[in-house]
């Protein structure tokens, strides 16, 4: 059938015909391929078109396509076209030799070596470079892009193109005479138009999953794994996503890690760090091969700040060790590197130690499944390789059988003895692993080829539980097969997606996919999935014979599924001997009363109770998951019991709150321990010296028993002071310390959130209680009330009404001193020199604390200011400060007299700046975040704290939390400060 040329259409100058590739692809773009070629290549354009359009119609008219729009059934033509085209340069491709694999070829690889780079490049080149994305041959500067090679079906997708053009042009040209060819053309098109009116959408077979759940996500998501009920995307430059799917219908994403550079594929495990279980996430990235990340607590995920080397990283495989204690091993597959092996140190969690171990596929590895000792991989062009890695030694590792398929092996799954391969263009490829003896003598896993399932779209990534397969392929959505058959797979539907890529499957019976363009898809639809993996082996048992009768047992828990989970139910056993076999495990004594099981990485502790005095006893447990499916043995463990009965114990106390306000209620707690499981015969909370029974709440006497009192306070000059009593009647009374508190008095929260604009890292929050009434100067000493009390005014700025300043820490004791005398109050301070000693008992004139200063600052607020909010931290306008008082933005560099402000609301003026203030305090840098009870700083140091900003300083420096040192023998323009007096009860 003639069609009308295409003189102008662009397809027709770049791309060559596929009987030209091989030239092509060997000389280049231009070469032999010159202009005398070109009639041919037209002609041969004019057969593909010709075979396009007969194939059309015999799709149609054999009922294999049902279409809705011509669009479709061009589409689906070119696709049966490409297949045909394929079949047709596999049957003429070189076969390889026998023995090693080729051409749908099984054999065993003994011999060292590797195939001859010619036949492999003659391979590469005849069968397969023609529509392999990707190809490191003549690859462009992006991934997946082929330099000079447009593939096959792209060009026979453009013949569409070529029809509907041709048809354009042609009646554009001779619109009064269309010619045969494009009658032709024409008929070719009214008729599928015609045809397709009253047919139904060409649709694949509904699949028994569908999508219940999606999230879009802000990148293109490559790959998806699942552990629990968090979902992991590998999310290229948008790095690691995690997505809780607890709620299947509306997935929600937890958090986003940014990783090193583009990540490309994930998987997740579960793993034994110490006495813990934590999950670690794997990120192949490429050529920064596998970075690592905590996701324990979803939420909180960071990374492990460490990568691996790598050549070119696709898939991975985590191989999880029987004994938890061991480390794990990563199985990477590697492009045209073959395979790495990493393992995991046992002293740094997600470290992975890379041991020079590598092994050369002959292929392009592309994904892996580790079972038994033996890796199989996906190996792209070649099908699927099996290598040994039963000893993971440089040279050890290596293939050993191998079989071709017919399309490339991008993805694997291992199941009862049969490999399913996703085979990209080719659907499913199915591979019986037989048993066979090497020429060494060793009995290998060798691939034979029993089934193979065309399935739309490209394979790319596969899952198989349960006899049922899944398999992401690209712009094909997700395809599900039977395979409880395996020579005899099954196809059971199709779900559509824009471009799936990665596909994972959860205990619960969810599917994911991962779509590139769509996010993340929960497929629902299924139930759960045969729990067939047992709970790990407990490593952890450990056994303290804390009485006479009893042991205490204690362990990490494990998980249903090795790690992951909860257990449903403990076995532990106890005997004479060592418990290491199962004759040893069925003789021995059942425990009872076992605790029902936490999660994985949980503490366990249990009691073995009614054993003999003075006798040795060996222990050990397994786990039982809800399927029946039981742990192994756990660590052996023995212990002593004591000859006689052991003493009581206290092994916690504490009051709560730690401060509070007079006539507060203060709970009085502590934890009673024996290990006989006595009841105690006293137990008494003493306070003030007075007696009090406490009662048990909660717990027993071997774990710990909890035992309360609860009682009202007010305020103690002396402060309060408490102990607790026990006894368990067959030894001496057991007394605690004398603890000091709980503080009763004035309570507020000392220093600045985190949150807090301006604010310094020397100002924790800390609650703080002052048990005394403080009576505070309404303003700072005046330069008239210092020279009257002292004789002397050393100020620099002079005025009456204005502060004092230019004095020092010493002087303003001094000034303290003579005030008192002058009213005829106790003098507060005892002065020696340059030694002062404060006594507290003095209702004289003193400097404040720093704490007594804050409250009396606050007047009971939390903002930065008594006043309100902090709007400049440094010189500029702040309208809550500027009321309040002088500071750099409105103090015109001096001082100003007091009072001219407006008060906090307990009536003090210029607590916020004009000058600043002493206080008694030494000064510490940091003041911790424990309760302080009538805090009045260290014992001793080398600066004086200094508060209140001055007219010099920026607004920060002016807030209530602001604190800074100062040295006390130094005088400053800027610094001055207020009296105050204990006021003591009646």
């Amino acid at each position: 059938m003639a069609l009308p040329r295409r003189r102008h259409l662009a397809s027709d100058r770049s791309a060559p015909s596929d009987g030209d590739l091989r030239l092509h692809g060997r000389q280049g773009a231009r070469g032999r391929l010159g202009r005398r070629r070109r009639p041919r290549l037209r002609r041969q354009r004019s057969v593909v078109r010709a075979r396009f359009v007969r194939t059309v119609f015999r799709s149609i008219h054999e009922e294999r396509l049902a279409p809705r729009e011509p669009g479709l059934a061009f589409i689906r033509a070119s696709d049966l076209l490409f297949h045909e085209r394929e079949a047709a340069l596999r049957r003429s491709a070189p076969r390889g030799k026998e023995g090693q694999g080729l051409s749908g070829r099984s054999g065993l690889l003994d011999a060292p070596g590797r195939r001859p780079r010619v036949a492999r490049r003659r391979i590469s080149l005849h069968r397969k470079d023609l529509d392999r994305p990707g190809s490191r041959r003549g690859r462009g500067h992006r991934r997946g892009e082929g330099l000079h090679r447009q593939p096959v079906l792209d060009r026979i997708r453009d013949s569409v193109l070529t029809i509907w053009g041709g048809f354009d042009m042609h009646f554009r040209a001779r619109p009064h005479r269309p010619g045969r060819a494009g009658w032709r053309a024409a008929s070719v098109l009214l008729l599928l138009i015609a045809g397709c009116g009253e047919q139904e959408l060409y649709r694949p077979p509904a699949a028994p999953i569908g999508v219940i759940g999606r999230l879009e996500l802000p990148s293109e998501v490559q790959d998806v794994a699942v552990l629990g009920e968090t979902a992991f995307l590998a999310c290229g430059q948008a790095g690691l996503l995690m997505v809780d799917i607890s709620n299947p219908s509306a997935p929600t994403l937890i958090k986003a890690l940014d990783t090193v550079k583009f990540a490309e594929s994930v998987r997740v495990a579960s793993t034994a760090f110490g006495g813990d279980v934590i999950d670690i996430a794997f990120v192949v990235e490429g050529t920064e091969g596998i970075t690592t990340y905590d996701v324990t607590d979803p939420a909180a995920a960071f990374s492990f700040n460490q990568g691996t080397t790598a050549v070119d990283g696709n898939g991975l495989f985590i191989e999880m060790p029987d004994d938890p204690a061991d480390p794990y091993v990563v199985y990477l597959a590697e492009s045209w590197k073959g395979i790495r092996l990493f393992e995991s140190s046992p002293a740094t969690p997600g470290l992975l130690a890379y041991n020079g171990v590598f092994a050369d596929t002959r292929g392009y590895a592309k994904a892996i499944h580790v079972e038994d000792g033996f890796a199989y991989v996906a190996d792209d062009e070649l099908g699927l390789a099996v290598l040994d890695v039963r000893t993971r030694f440089l040279g050890s590792v290596k293939v050993v059988s191998t079989c071709d398929s017919d399309g490339y092996a991008r993805g694997i799954a291992v199941e009862d003895g049969y490999a399913f391969v996703a085979d990209y263009h080719e659907g499913l490829a199915v591979f019986e692993l037989r048993d066979e003896t090497s020429e060494s003598g060793a009995a290998v896993p060798v691939p034979y080829l029993v089934a193979k399932l065309p399935l739309g779209g490209r394979a790319q990534a596969i899952v198989v539980r349960d006899g049922m397969a899944f398999l992401a392929a690209q712009d094909g959505g997700i395809h599900v097969v039977d395979v409880t058959a395996p020579a005899s797979p099954l196809y059971l539907g199709t779900v559509i997606s824009a471009f799936a890529n990665g596909v994972a499957a959860a205990d619960n019976g969810l599917i994911l996919a991962s779509d590139r363009d769509e996010g993340l898809l929960v497929l629902g639809g299924l139930d759960s999935f045969a729990d067939e993996k047992a709970p790990s082996r407990v490593w952890t048992l450990a056994a303290t014979a804390a009485s006479s009768n009893a042991v205490r047992l204690e362990w990490t828990a494990p998980g249903d599924d090795a790690l992951t989970g909860e257990a449903r139910e403990y076995d532990v056993r106890y005997a004479a001997a060592p418990i290491a076999t199962e004759t040893d495990w069925e003789s021995a004594v059942p425990g009872a009363g076992e605790p029902v099981p936490s999660r994985s990485g949980s503490h366990e502790k249990y009691w073995v109770v009614d054993l003999a005095p003075g006798a040795d006893f060996y222990f050990a447990l397994r786990a039982r998951d809800e399927d029946g499916n039981v742990s192994p043995i756990s660590n052996a463990v023995n212990a002593t019991t004591a000859l006689t009965n052991v003493p009581c114990g206290i092994a916690s106390v504490s009051v709560d709150p730690g401060v509070g306000a007079p006539g507060s209620t203060f709970r009085f707690q502590a934890t009673y321990v024996d290990w006989d499981g006595d009841a105690p015969t006293e137990s008494r909370l003493v306070l003030d010296g007075v007696s009090y029974d406490m009662s048990l709440v909660s717990g027993n006497y071997r774990d710990g028993a909890v035992y309360r009192r609860e009682v009202p306070l007010g305020i103690r000059i002396e402060g309060h002071e408490h102990y607790f009593v026990f006894s368990d009647g067959a030894h001496p009374t057991l007394y605690s310390d004398t603890l000091e508190g709980p503080g009763v008095g004035y309570v507020f929260t000392m220093g600045s959130p985190v949150s807090e604009r301006g604010r310094a890292a020397n100002e924790t929050e800390h609650p703080v209680a002052l048990t005394h009434e403080v009576v505070f100067a309404a303003h700072e000493v005046t330069q008239a009330e210092y020279e009257t009390a002292t004789g002397s005014n050393p100020s620099r700025f002079r005025g009456a009404d204005l502060p004092v300043e230019n004095v020092a820490w010493h002087d303003a004791i001094a000034y303290c001193n003579a005030l008192s005398r002058a009213e005829g109050r106790t003098e507060a301070y005892s002065i020696a020199g340059a030694s002062v000693e404060w006594n507290r008992d003095a209702d004289g004139w003193r400097l404040p604390t720093e704490a007594e200063w804050e409250r009396a600052c606050r007047a009971g607020t939390t903002t930065p200011f008594s006043g309100g909010d902090i709007v400049s931290e440094a010189c500029g306008y702040d309208p809550v400060l500027d009321a309040l008082g002088w500071y750099c933005g409105n103090s015109a560099e001096a001082t100003h007299p007091v009072g001219g402000k407006s008060a906090n609301a307990w009536g003090l003026f210029d607590m916020h700046g004009n000058v600043r203030e002493w206080c008694w305090d030494w000064y510490a840098d940091d003041l911790g975040s424990a309760v302080a009870i009538d805090p009045a700083g260290p014992v001793t140091g080398s600066q004086r704290v200094v508060r209140g900003g001055s007219w010099y300083y920026f607004a920060r420096e002016c807030r209530s939390a602001a604190r800074a040192p100062y040295w006390p023998n130094s005088k400053d323009d800027f610094i001055g400060f207020r009296v105050v007096r204990t006021v003591f009860e009646e």
